[in-house]
Parts: structure tokens; C-alpha cells; sequence
């Protein structure tokens, strides 16, 4: 037979034989699933003989989201959750406050238009404060947002958004509320093997009319590491840092932090630290819990804080 004839008679294969053509597709069938689906906690498998790590997005599920200060610490993802969330933060006692606590009950819901584009409520709930006087329950503040994902690329585990956010004064007084507010925010995250660090900047800036306690322009940075043990449990630290800008026309001896927003205590830098954890036992379900405290000499309103939340992902 000549050349050309080989060329153009098919080849036929015994029954139950596997011609080249199918095994090739078999062991490219068998590759893109090693890409895309993974048992490990790390969500990478390495691939014999071509030095790349590729990480896939249902690694995701292992990634803990920020848990101190819920209405401004971001991550860079595009999920749609809903979280719940309950902070007992007690005051200090210093020369401006003589201690105290207030109770927040926070929920907050996320919804993925697509995979670029994410609308958000940040904060809707209420409070109880509890200072020298009697206990004051109210609503506090409604928080609108939208973030935008600049990068989301799982092979290096990279990720970049940016956002917006707008707090309508609807809440009580009497629990910290009644404060409008601008704010713009950037989010970056890095996924190292197992290990998951997420850093967000917010600038804040106030909308509403000067107030008795005054209105001030703030900057907030949240930085989180987390580190999954096993499917069920991941170690949790945070720091977070708080700053006033500018004071307003009636300035107060304090800022405020995350919970409200007094006009003063400018140039006052205030760092805490949050030590915690996220378990998973249900799934697509996280149940967190973090302690945090200040770690600068300048307290503002931070004595302490517990802070439990649980996030429902779908």
C-alpha cells in the first residue's frame, strides 16, 4: 500500500481498543477535571513535570471573609451570602467614658449580579447602648453598597475589587445613629497554598448636617489572615486601624471607631487586633467568632469586643 493510501484508508480498531484520537481526549478530559475540581483544603493541584499550581474557585469555600468591624471590612470576592452578626463591645474607662457596652444585632446580604458586579446591604439593624444612664435600644443606620471585581484570577490566586457604599441617617440617636455617610473602598486578597491574607481601605467621608456631636471624615484599614486547618476549622487573625481625618465644627473628645461618628480625636490613631476563628459544620453555612482589643495607648471607644457572626453562602 502506498503512502497515500495509508494515509487515506481509516484505520479500524478491534472491539473494546482505544484508538490514539480517543485516548487523547480521554486524558484531556481527565486533566480539566484535575484543574477544576479538588478535594484538597488548598484547592491546587500540582501538575507532574509543569512546575504550575492551579487553584480552583471551589477553594473558595475555605476563604474566611473579614469578621471585626462587618460594616466596613471588605473582601475582593463576588459572592451572594447573607450574614448575621452580634457584637458586645464595652467601653473603656478613661477620662472621657467611665465603661459601659453596646449590643449590636447586624444583618447584612450580598447578591453576585454576575461575576464582575455585587450589590450589598453593610449594615441594617439595631442597638442597645448602655452608658451612665438608663439602656437605649434602637435601630441603627442602613448601609447601601456595590463593589467590582478588578481582577479574580484563581491560577495565581489574585484578586482585586473596588466599591462604593452610602449610609442613609435612619437610625436612632440614641444608639449612635442618625449619621449619613460616602464611602469609597479597594480590597485585595492573596491565597498562599492554604493559607488566605485580604486587605481593605475604606475612605469615609460625612454627608450629613453637623450634628451636637459633630461630623468628621475618617480612613479605615482592615488586614485578615486566616489559615484553614481541615474542611471544618480555620484560625483567624485581624488587625484593624482607624483614623479621623478632620475634625468637624462641634468636636468631641472621641471619634467614634465603627460605631458612630462624633467629629473628633483627629490625628488620633487607634489599632486593634482580632484573634478568632470560622467553623464549619453545615454546609455552605460558617459560624465565626473573634475577641479584639486595642493595641495603642489612644482607645477612643475601644475597651473590648466579642464579636459572632454566621455567614450562609449560596
Amino acid at each position: 500500500m502506498c503512502i497515500r493510501d495509508r494515509i487515506l484508508t481509516p484505520t479500524v480498531f478491534a472491539q473494546g481498543e482505544v484508538s490514539p484520537g480517543e485516548a487523547a481526549d480521554d486524558a484531556a478530559a481527565t486533566l480539566e477535571r484535575s484543574l477544576l475540581e479538588t478535594d484538597s483544603i488548598s484547592g491546587s493541584n500540582q501538575i507532574s513535570g509543569t512546575g504550575s499550581t492551579y487553584r480552583s474557585a471551589a477553594a473558595s469555600k475555605y476563604i474566611v471573609r473579614p469578621i471585626t468591624a462587618p460594616n466596613y471590612s471588605e473582601d475582593p470576592y463576588i459572592t451572594t451570602d447573607v450574614r448575621g452578626t452580634y457584637i458586645n463591645h464595652q467601653f473603656p474607662r478613661n477620662a472621657t467614658l467611665s465603661g459601659g457596652a453596646t449590643r449590636v444585632y447586624d444583618f447584612q446580604g450580598r447578591y453576585a449580579v454576575d461575576d464582575k458586579l455585587q450589590v450589598m446591604v453593610s449594615k441594617l439593624g439595631a442597638a442597645d447602648v448602655h452608658l451612665s444612664g438608663p439602656h437605649e435600644f434602637g435601630l441603627t443606620d442602613v448601609a447601601l453598597g456595590v463593589k467590582y471585581s478588578l481582577l479574580s484570577d484563581w491560577k495565581t490566586g489574585t484578586h482585586a475589587a473596588i466599591g462604593a457604599g452610602y449610609e442613609l441617617a435612619v437610625g436612632d440617636d440614641d444608639t449612635f445613629g442618625d449619621d449619613s455617610e460616602f464611602r469609597i473602598f479597594g480590597a485585595y486578597g492573596k491565597n498562599f497554598d492554604t493559607l488566605n491574607f485580604s486587605a481593605s481601605v475604606n475612605a469615609i467621608f460625612a454627608t450629613g448636617s453637623e450634628d451636637l456631636g459633630g461630623d468628621s471624615d475618617s480612613l479605615f484599614v482592615n488586614l485578615h489572615v486566616d489559615y484553614p486547618l481541615n474542611e471544618m476549622l480555620s484560625p483567624v487573625l485581624e488587625l484593624n486601624y482607624f483614623k479621623t481625618l478632620s475634625d468637624g465644627d462641634n468636636v468631641s473628645a472621641v471619634g467614634g471607631l465603627d460605631l458612630a461618628n462624633f467629629g473628633g480625636n483627629e490625628d488620633e490613631d487607634v489599632m486593634t487586633v482580632g484573634i478568632g476563628g470560622e467553623l464549619r459544620v453545615i454546609e455552605d453555612v460558617a459560624m465565626r467568632l473573634t475577641y479584639e482589643s486595642p493595641l495603642t495607648s489612644n482607645e477612643d471607644l475601644f475597651g473590648y469586643r466579642w464579636t459572632a457572626s454566621a455567614v450562609w453562602t449560596f
